[in-house]
């Protein structure tokens, strides 16, 4: 499965290959009677075909190759080319009969920052537009687009009121990820090799190093898991979602919208909570608002958070009365006690700040610079 984008050209004037048949006919000094007679066929259906106005068949083609000395697969290529120019001049009629319906499409997605990252061609009017998202999203026309088929691939949109711009963004970033998942190659998912895979991704953890990413999906696709990175979208509000592509493969999509070092880890770890955890029937996608989260958000959040740091190990940390009474006065103490703890467990300090300011231990506002930020190369 590919997701190559067509040639750039199409053709806005193509002639009938009846044309050159009559240039032919010309070339050779053979009339359409003539023609009509060494081919067996009757002078109203070579003048019909000379119009356009019939096609040129396999058996027909042959025929024109023995009379004519062209070879028969010209006449073909003639033929498929101009009766494809005709279906895509009926096609642009159909889009510009409805031009306000595809336009209002249109506006729900951030066609020009698709464009820019190439995810669709660079195209000005809104016929082409319409055509490339059509593409894009692999349907045949605006009857057959359907919010809840890209959402029916098991995502569960948790935001009911949020605006179509952002719905629209979303889904568009879903559905890339769905196809750059399916492209992957994977072995057969196994939950014991996943295990491994998470233990031996967790020893990365204290630094990025070069080529991490790449390291990440390699291992993870041995496990029968495609982890597969996509440019995020303006205001599409999401920073990773699982699914299932297959009942062997199993997609952990990610981006780096906003992300430093503690919610890269923790984003990671959440989704593969969630392949671990629970069904294959089960997806979900992780917004901004996740206040109304359900059981299986916080399995995953807490499997996230043990998994990166020792679940006793942290309690003894957090609970210590210093960070009641963290104040201006021992905040250089703070990084320092952060910055052994992390040590200790073997992770970034990042992480450890992001845990504190998750759990309410800290203010968002402390120890950010502890973070490492985060970017596309």
């Amino acid at each position: 499965m590919t997701n190559e984008q067509p040639n750039e050209f199409e053709p806005t004037v193509w002639f009938p290959p009846g044309e050159t048949l009559q240039e032919t006919l010309e070339a050779v000094g053979m009339t359409q009677a003539k023609l009509a007679e060494r081919t067996g066929r009757t002078t109203k259906h070579i003048s019909q075909i000379a119009n356009g106005k019939a096609t040129i068949s396999v058996e027909t083609a042959l025929q024109f190759e023995r009379v004519l000395g062209v070879p028969s697969h010209i006449w073909l290529s003639l033929e498929q080319y101009y009766r494809e120019f005709l279906a895509r001049r009926e096609e642009d009629k159909a889009i510009k009969d409805r031009i306000d319906e595809y336009r209002e499409w249109l506006r729900f997605f951030p066609v020009r920052k698709m464009m820019n990252l190439g995810w669709i061609r660079e195209v000005n009017s809104a016929v082409v537009k319409a055509k490339e998202l059509l593409r894009y999203f692999r349907i045949a026309s605006l009857d057959q687009w359907d919010e809840g088929q890209i959402v029916g691939y098991g995502y569960r949109l948790r935001s009911s009121d949020a605006t179509r711009a952002r719905m629209g963004a979303l889904l568009a970033w879903l559905w890339k990820g769905r196809l750059a998942g399916l492209e992957t190659d994977c072995a057969s998912y196994d939950q014991d090799t996943f295990r491994q895979v998470l233990s031996e991704i967790r020893r990365e953890v204290p630094s990025f190093r070069d080529g991490l990413a790449e390291r990440m999906q390699s291992l993870c696709a041995n496990a029968g898991v495609a982890l597969i990175f996509v440019h995020e979208l303006p205001r599409m509000g999401a920073y990773g979602a699982t699914s299932w592509l297959t009942a062997e493969k199993a997609l952990i999509q990610m981006c780096l919208r906003g992300k430093r070092d503690d919610q890269f880890w923790f984003t990671f770890f959440h989704e593969a909570g969630h392949i671990l955890l629970h069904g294959k029937t089960d997806c979900f996608v992780e917004e901004d608002e996740m206040a109304d989260a359900d059981e299986k958000e916080h399995a995953a959040n807490r499997f996230a958070a043990d998994f990166l740091i020792d679940s006793r190990a942290w309690r003894e940390f957090a609970r210590d009365s210093f960070w009641d009474n963290l104040g201006s006065h021992n905040y250089g103490k703070g990084k320092i006690r952060i910055t052994a703890f992390a040590r200790q467990c073997r992770v970034s300090p990042g992480v450890v700040v992001g845990r504190l300011q998750r759990e309410e231990r800290i203010e968002y506002r402390h120890y950010n610079d502890m973070k490492v930020p985060l970017s596309w190369t």
